[in-house]
Order: C-alpha cells, then structure tokens, then sequence
C-alpha cells in the first residue's frame, strides 16, 4: 500500500502547468514571484489557502475539484467569505462587508494595488488576495461602485492599466475565471460599446483556446455569450445572427455536458429570438440547411426552456441569474480542529493514544478546543494515525495528473449510462496510473464492485462484502453502529453530528453503496441506519455551505435515502427529501438529477393508479429533462411508460 507523499499539492501544480505547457511568468504574474512557486513544486513552502486556490484558478482548474483542510483561523475566514458571499442582496450584506473589511483588510487600498508588492512576501499576497475578495463582493453588493470591478481586477494584473482594458496584455497572463470575470464585468460597466463587444469577443476567443477545464469554462462561457449578443441585440446582418447563433449553441452544450444551468434560460430565449428574426428577415425564402435546422430547433429549445423554466419558477427560485455569487464560491472545507476530534471519538482513540509519538498530549487537546493549530508535520502523522490523507488541499482521487481526475469523472458518467465495458476499461487504466493510496482504493474499489455486479460477476451478497471491506480499510463498521446507538448521550450528544464523527467522500460512497445493499436485500433496519447516520451528516449542522461543495455526493445519497424510504412506506419523508435535494439542485445551477427526483414523487403517490393523466404528464416531463442533462436512452425509458 502506497504512503502518502508529502508534496502531493506542489507535485500536483507542477505537473498541471507541465502538462498544459504553461509558462511560470505568466502562471505568476502579478500573483507570486517565480520564486514562490518553484518553492511550492518543490515542497520547500506549503502556501496558505489562499494562494493555493489562487493557483488552482490560475491552473484553469474549478475549486469543486478539491477539498481544503484548513487551521480554524483558515477555516473562520473561509466561513465568512461564504457567509458573505450568500449575503449578497439580502440585507445582511452589509453587516458581513464590515466584518470583513474590520477583520482581514490590513491595507489601504493604495498600498495594496497592482506592482506595489513584494511577491515572495507571501503574507503580501495574501493580503492583496482578500482585498480582491472585499472589492468583488462589494462590485456585486447593492452598496457597489462603478470602478470596484476594476480595482479588484488591478490586485493581481495590471489589464486595466490608464483605467482602458488592454487586450494585448491579456495574453502576458494565465487568468482565473474569478479573475476574468472582473475584467467583463468592469467592461459591461464601462461607457464605449463598440470597444467593449470587441473585448469581450477577445475573452471568448481567449477562453476557447483548451486551456479551461470544463468545469471551470462552463462558469463563464455562457455569461460571455448571453453578455456578446446582449451588446449585439439590435444587429440586422444574417451572418453575424448565425454566429451568435452557434456561440449560444456552442455554450448550451458546455452546459448540458456539464450538467449546469448558468444562464441557460437566457440561452434560450437568445436563440428563439434570433430564430425569429432571422425568419422574419428571409420570409421563409433562400433558406440553406443551417438555417433550416435552427428553425427546426427553436420548438425544441422552447419546450426545454418551458419546462426547465417551470421547475425553477414552482419552487420560487429565480429562472434568471441575478448576481455572480456562483462564481466566486469556494471549494468545500473542513476544520483540521474539528476533524481532528471528530475522527478520534470514532476511532476511539484517546488524547494520549493518539500524540503516542508525535506530539504531547496537551497539544491534541489545544487543538481540539481550538487554541492552537498542529504544525505541518504533526498534522500529517495525525492524519495518518487516524486513517486520513496527509494533505492539506486534495482532489476526488488523489492523483497529481489532472487526467486522472477527468477520466474519473467519464467512468462515473459512463457507469451512469449503463455503458459498463468502457467504463471498465477506464477504471483498468485508473488502477495503473494513480497511487495506491487506501483513499484512491477505497474509490476505485467501489467502482469496480458497482460494475462486477451491473455484469453479473458478483451477487447483492459479495458486493455488499467487498463494499464493507473497502470501508474498512479506514473505518470499522462497528464504530460507526457504535455511534450511532450512543450519539444521544455523552457531553456531546448536543453537537451536531459532523462536528462528531468525519467521514472522506471515499468513506461516504462506501457507506451509501452499503446502505443501498442493504435495502436490496430486505435488510431494511441497516440500511436506515447507515443512510440516516450520513443524512444527519450532512443536514444537521449550521454549516450549510457544506453542501456546494458535497452536492454531487449528496445527490446520491437522497437517491438512495429517498428510495429506501418509499421502500418502507416512508412516502411523505421519501416525497421531501426528494424535493430538497431537487431545490438545492436548482440553487446551485446543477439540475443533473431533478428528473428523478420527480419519477420518485409519483411512484409514492401511486399516481399511475390514482390520476393517470397527471401521472403520464410528469412522466413526459422526466423525459424531457433527461434530454436536457442526462441521455436519450435514459429519456426513451421515461417515453415508454406512457
């Protein structure tokens, strides 16, 4: 079994940059010195949160992909900078502003501008980096200015240099998203349209040369388009329609590829509008197949938009975007303090059995009461002891090749669509290619016994076996039954249950797949126990912000949750679980699953027997969304049924 390399991170930044043949000065410019990063690459500096982030964004990688272990000072920051991201347009914001201004900007914003830092300071930077946080909140705040977008571009480039974007110096850097956003939005505020359709068709184009991950491109390429033909609504010219035609197109794709709704209805209705002025401007005559096509296509976009549209509207969720609040929303994070105490109560592990070795015992207590934090190397032989990966900023599988984490991703998807020999073909070049780190196998593992079973290797019995025995790797199922029968007692049992017990993501999948087993072969008592322990998990704490960045995992467990639940005649429950995983979908502009969530509904109304109209009405509804986000063959499945 593979040990846990120290430099996982700075390994990770090297080989991205390698990869994606990224220069260091432009990685670098106006963010760090060379310097720093060589540092970082080579283990010589671990960077604060911050900066690392900065990097991942810089790298043109989504924060979604990691999970940050941060000391609780790291971690208050974290939480405000969410808190204060949620505020805005509410009437908190300005509350959360102040707080933040009064807490984290140290400088004037004259000492803190563009080329007036030292960057090997990495204090500095990071002190520029959350004045360029306070900036961009306040841009989007009701209380904004019209040159905040500017001055928070300015913390890290100098593009808006003599206050006029200069796009030739746009190529000198490798910008975030976050960034790039500050640069549209400042050109959306400024005067000049000609200038700014040009400039912000410069960033499209700068956008479309591969360099994004999908994930991160979907953020801000169908604002980039929505905003292009916004500046463009009154031209006449066929061609230049036909073009924002196909960007709009070009972008609903990243989207549905991505299963993300960001300024999808505006899309739409982009398209059906320049579908009918085209129309109108030919009189139905000289027709070319492309143009036929969108024609064709607008009653197909219209019914995807009616019916995306109605799910947002029933809800009281607004169809439109309305701020860039989704933007700016940081990767999920966890308290070292809280896990630290967490995991040890469900080890059960003593303060002493736990520093044995590495530290005194009084230091794991300051830890865990939260007055002081472990030093870099005591943290790592803590994590190690308790079962967890020694890092500070990890990915889905913990790899240092951004491939990894993307065929990952298209083996789950393939999974999904029942395209199991593909999918296993990449979990075989997963299991030659990434460390064999007892995380990476308890995720690997779990996606082999899922496809054995879809072929018919194994039985519901050996998967729930092998399932088990990958959780245990890390964890016995006996100190999680253990927990479960005695968290309502103990000078704790008033904590909500994830400051009590913490689970990895690979730790969480096990246990659903578990429970999901369970539930299949009758066993009804430990399948509740085991999804209802992770739902409390998730849901019974003050820490909504948990969520952004565990959706995904979350989804999958009110999947399960909620059928095991209609299962056993919980159908109220079952009904509202469905509905707040669907809601949270729609919040987050990640409508993957609201299809089911839908069918689920009307299994356990037994609608087919109690209103058959209303029953083949939803059904049909299913099926247009599984167009939208998820297949053909899963929306046939749906057609057949009425």
């Amino acid at each position: 079994m593979a040990e846990y390399n120290d430099n996982d991170f700075g390994r990770l930044i090297h080989n991205i940059r390698k990869s994606k043949k990224i220069k260091v000065d432009a990685l670098v410019k106006g963010l760090c010195s060379i310097k720093v990063l060589y540092g970082i690459e080579a283990g010589d500096m671990l960077p604060g949160y911050l900066l690392r982030s900065a990097l991942i964004g810089r790298l043109g990688l989504a924060p979604e992909w990691f999970d940050n272990m941060l000391t609780f000072e790291d971690y208050e920051e974290w939480q405000l900078r969410n808190s204060l991201i949620d505020s805005l347009g509410k009437p908190d914001e300005q509350l959360l502003l102040e707080e933040y201004k009064k807490k984290y900007i140290k400088h004037n914003l004259d000492d803190v501008i563009y080329k007036k830092i030292d960057y090997e300071n990495t204090f500095e930077i990071s002190d520029r980096l959350r004045m360029q946080f306070y900036l961009t909140a306040k841009a989007m705040s009701t209380a904004a200015e019209g040159d905040d977008y500017k001055m928070a571009a300015a913390m890290t480039s100098d593009i808006f240099a003599n206050n006029e974007f200069d796009i030739g110096k746009l190529y000198e850097y490798k910008l975030s998203v976050n960034e790039l956003n500050l640069c549209i939005e400042a050109l959306w505020h400024s005067e000049g349209k000609n200038k700014t359709i040009d400039n912000v068709m410069a960033i499209v184009d700068y956008m479309d040369k591969n360099y994004y991950d999908n994930k991160a491109k979907t953020k801000l390429y169908s604002k980039l388009v929505v905003y292009y033909c916004r500046l463009n609504e009154s031209v006449t010219d066929i061609t230049e329609l036909c073009r924002m035609w196909n960007l709009c197109r070009n972008a609903v794709e990243l989207l549905r590829e991505d299963k993300k709704s960001y300024y999808i209805i505006e899309l739409f209705d982009i398209q059906i509008n320049i579908s009918d002025r085209i129309w109108a401007l030919i009189k139905g005559k000289n027709r070319d197949d492309f143009i036929s096509n969108m024609i064709h296509n607008k009653q197909k976009i219209k019914l995807w938009r009616d019916i995306l549209s109605n799910e947002y509207k029933k809800r009281g969720i607004p169809e439109f975007m309305n701020n860039d609040v989704y933007i700016y929303r940081e990767g999920t994070a966890y308290c070292i303090n809280d896990i630290v105490r967490a995991r040890r109560y469900l080890l059960g592990f003593s303060r002493k059995e736990l520093s044995d070795g590495i530290c005194a015992e009084k230091t794991i207590e300051k830890t865990e009461q939260h007055r002081s934090s472990l030093q870099y190397n005591n943290m790592k032989s803590i994590y190690s002891r308790l079962n967890l990966p020694r890092a500070y900023q990890y990915s889905s599988l913990i790899t240092c090749n951004i491939v990894d984490l993307e065929k990952e991703e298209e083996m789950w998807n393939l999974i999904g669509y029942g395209k199991i020999i593909k999918a296993l073909e990449i979990l075989s070049e997963l299991k030659r290619e990434v460390p064999n780190f007892q995380y990476n196998q308890q995720l690997l593992g779990r996606a082999e016994i899922i496809i054995m079973k879809s072929l018919g290797k194994i039985s519901y019995e050996e998967a729930l076996s092998s399932m088990i025995g990958l959780l245990e790797l890390t964890v016995p199922l006996e100190n999680i039954k253990k927990f479960k029968k005695n968290k309502n007692h103990g000078h704790m049992k008033n904590d909500a249950v994830n400051k009590r017990i913490y689970f990895t993501s690979a730790e969480i999948y096990c246990l659903i797949s578990i429970g999901d087993y369970y539930s299949i072969l009758g066993d009804y008592e430990n399948a509740t126990l085991y999804m209802e322990i992770l739902y409390e998990y998730f849901v019974a704490n003050s820490e909504q912000n948990i969520l952004y960045g565990s959706e995904g995992v979350f989804r999958v467990l009110i999947v399960k949750y909620s059928s095991l639940l209609g299962n056993i005649g919980q159908y109220e429950l079952s009904n509202s679980l469905a509905d707040m995983s669907a809601r949270l979908q729609l919040q987050l502009y990640r409508p993957q699953k609201i299809w089911w969530h839908k069918y689920n509904n009307i299994w356990n109304d037994n609608l087919k027997e109690n209103d058959k109209e209303k029953y083949n009405s939803i059904l049909n509804e299913c099926a247009i969304l599984c167009q939208i986000y998820d297949s053909e063959q899963t929306a046939k499945v749906f057609s057949e049924k009425f």
